[in-house]
């Protein structure tokens, strides 16, 4: 900053400088950054002394800088409630060295949101040890600091940096943390989803967890039959899970989480469905279910599912089941859900547009249904 000037815009209102601040940034999406965010380490506070200051008291700035993972099936979204996002892109250690040095001037509202990126076997031979030689007081620091989180977004990586560096005897708790997206990309091994990494989550690290949501892209996150749910799981409003699970454990999962609000059930097994007892759930107002080798029957799973509280349905399975009459299959749906306004059912499913023609005999079924959806088994979409 050249010095003619220095000392006049130093006299201006700190408000006043954040929003120049803010205005004087590139005009396109701030969120284009990500790919290069482990690399320029917040070139924005590079300027000087003075303009990074201004920096990391601008909200805003931080805000547009978050980014949540573009390759998530289906993201848990950051709830509006929560204050803008500082989320930290870790890819090299001398970004976690910088933002310790620079932390005391992050304002402490600001929700936590990290995500470590997972490095290929030839680069990321020595495990979590490369991530601590040379570095571990920042790291130390970033972790002590992420107790206050609100939203943590992970891999088992973080997990094994935690360990490496406070021990595995050592308990740390999220006392804060309402929503937690755990990833497994690309990580080898099969991970139990009553697990985060090492660590058992029916222990109470996260007693406030009102979101969930446990991520798998090559099915590597497995569920195995002797899981029993953790039991602050009972607590859960939100939950995305895509993983190696059957429809069996979903009906279970429905039954002991009675504070459900939305789901969003995604399922690579097609073993132990049974025909479920019959339970009502009263809270579920939006359910996505779907399993990519498993045929349904609809009448099985929603003769004994009550969701009066039902909203928004969509299922989608490798096919159908549909015995006899199609429409009292989708009628049996409709009785289990009498509150539903939109309905969708994808891959395999019949046409029901010719043999209804028009939504009308569905009214006495769900009086609020606007929108149906039928994804039918010869390519076509039927939409009433």
């Amino acid at each position: 900053m050249p010095n003619l000037s220095q000392s006049s815009i130093k006299n201006l209102n700190y408000d006043v400088l954040q929003e120049i601040f803010y205005h004087c940034l590139p005009d396109y999406p701030l969120e284009n950054f990500h790919t290069r965010t482990h690399s320029m380490q917040m070139v924005l506070c590079q300027i000087c002394s003075f303009w990074r200051s201004v920096a990391l008291t601008t909200p805003k700035l931080w805000s547009h800088l978050c980014y949540i993972l573009g390759y998530t099936l289906a993201p848990m979204e950051v709830p509006d409630s929560l204050p803008p996002t500082l989320v930290f892109r870790t890819k090299q250690i001398e970004y976690l060295q910088w933002w310790n040095k620079n932390r005391g001037s992050i304002p402490p509202f600001l929700a936590i949101s990290m995500k470590i990126i997972y490095y290929e076997p030839a680069q990321y031979s020595s495990d979590a040890s490369s991530w601590v030689d040379g570095g571990s007081d920042a790291v130390a620091s970033v972790i002590k600091y992420f107790t206050s989180a609100q939203y943590l977004e992970t891999d088992k990586t973080f997990w094994d940096v935690i360990h490496c560096i406070m021990g595995r005897e050592d308990q740390i708790m999220f006392p804060n943390v309402c929503s937690l997206v755990q990833m497994s990309m690309k990580d080898p091994l099969f991970l139990d989803v009553s697990r985060i990494g090492s660590e058992d989550v029916a222990r109470d690290i996260f007693p406030s967890i009102r979101h969930l949501s446990l991520e798998s892209g090559r099915g590597s996150i497995r569920y195995t039959a002797s899981l029993s749910f953790p039991s602050h799981w009972s607590i859960l409003t939100h939950v995305s899970f895509n993983i190696d699970a059957s429809v069996g454990f979903w009906c279970r999962f429905i039954r002991y989480v009675p504070t459900l609000q939305s789901a969003y059930l995604v399922s690579f097994d097609s073993s132990d469905f049974t025909v479920p007892v019959e339970y009502t759930q009263s809270h579920l107002t939006t359910l996505f279910m779907e399993s990519r080798n498993f045929s349904l029957q609809p009448s099985l799973l929603f003769s004994r599912l009550h969701l009066p509280a039902l909203q928004e349905l969509t299922l989608s399975f490798s096919t159908f089941a549909w015995y006899d009459n199609e429409k009292m299959e989708l009628f049996t749906i409709l009785k289990s859900t009498p509150n539903i306004s939109m309905l969708s059912l994808r891959n395999g499913c019949p046409n029901f547009a010719d043999p209804l023609g028009s939504i009308e005999p569905l009214w006495k079924y769900a009086p609020l249904l606007v929108h149906l959806l039928l994804d039918v088994s010869d390519g076509m979409i039927g939409e009433i």
